[in-house]
């Protein structure tokens, strides 16, 4: 149950130690304020111009708050949800099919997106979707993207332990500075039983020759199934090539230090989790909030506008 009111003096008593911290950290006599009930549970909202703040208060009458931002038709432009993410609403355009809810790192400025899809179709590895995090630091000119396989049905849930082992890293640089450079690595799943030449061959690459055929392939890895990286060489509707035997063979951890090294995260950050399941409550709460004040503003250009029409008319009566 959602409810939005004007504070009486008693609301004001109640938020004192809220009113207090926004006197503190914004200007606590500037905008207005409303009084949110978000399932019984009320929250004091200040609004100055398309600021916004929303300030709780817990049982020992801590404060906390969550500031967000609306555009200029009080639809919801950025929310802070976390003190290391802020989301901000990308708008239709050129680049983009739909409006899209973007990621911005606070720690280092990157600009981060993730989507969730169905292929349609299993893979030959069992799982019917995918899920990619894209990095993009805008003063090196630098992008990252991770695919990850994932199930998608029945749940359509994004689970953080399917989000480690990327399938493909694509880094591309100078996207916009000119002398475009892309590399792609592609994971490739080793199986004993399914084919223990490519099986043994990858072990020795990572172990040497003598090491391999004196102890073993499976005894080395101490496991039927593995998994390395390659550099794809070329790539068709229906193909990748990835040149092995012969060429690099890398592992998680080797590609999780490249991508460290050029300051981007190895795995998807958990608030950026539960913001796509619709696990993060002050998020539902701020987008309640900015949905009621959209439409406050579209009843109230609409009534201005009416009122301004029949203005005209009678003027042009006169």
């Amino acid at each position: 149950m959602f409810d939005m009111r004007e504070p009486t003096s008693e609301d004001y008593k109640k938020f004192a130690p809220a009113l207090y911290y926004a006197e503190k950290h914004e200007k606590a006599h500037d905008g207005y304020y409303m009084i949110v009930s978000f399932d019984g549970v009320e929250k004091l909202l200040q609004v100055i111009d398309h600021r916004c703040f929303l300030y709780s208060l817990s049982f020992d009458k801590e404060v906390t708050s969550i500031e967000f931002l609306l555009d200029e038709e009080y639809g919801l432009d950025f929310v802070a949800i976390s003190k290391d993410y802020v989301v901000s609403l990308e708008k239709k355009d050129e680049d983009r099919t739909k409006d899209e809810f973007v990621f911005v790192n606070n720690n280092n400025g990157n600009v981060e997106e993730f989507d969730f899809k169905a292929t349609g179709r299993k893979d030959p590895d069992g799982y019917d979707g995918y899920a990619t995090y894209v990095q993009y630091d805008r003063q090196k000119d630098v992008r990252v993207m991770m695919i990850f396989q994932h199930m998608v049905k029945p749940e359509n849930r994004v689970y953080g332990y399917h989000l480690n082992n990327p399938a493909f890293v694509l880094i591309d640089r100078n996207i916009n500075k000119g002398r475009y450079k892309r590399e792609r690595f592609v994971k490739k799943r080793f199986n004993y039983e399914e084919n223990p030449i490519s099986y043994t061959l990858a072990t020795m690459k990572d172990n040497g020759i003598f090491n391999t055929l004196n102890e073993g392939a499976v005894n080395i890895n101490m496991m039927a199934e593995f998994n390395r990286y390659y550099r794809i060489i070329r790539e068709t509707d229906t193909e990748i090539k990835i040149g092995f035997p012969f060429g690099r063979q890398y592992t998680l951890e080797e590609i999780n230090a490249y991508v460290q090294k050029m300051g981007f995260n190895t795995s998807v950050p958990e608030e950026i989790i539960e913001f796509f399941n619709g696990d993060n409550r002050e998020f539902k709460e701020v987008f309640m909030v900015s949905d009621y004040l959209r439409k406050l503003y579209e009843y109230t250009s609409s009534m201005l506008k009416q009122l301004n029409f029949g203005k005209d008319d009678n003027d042009g009566n006169n």
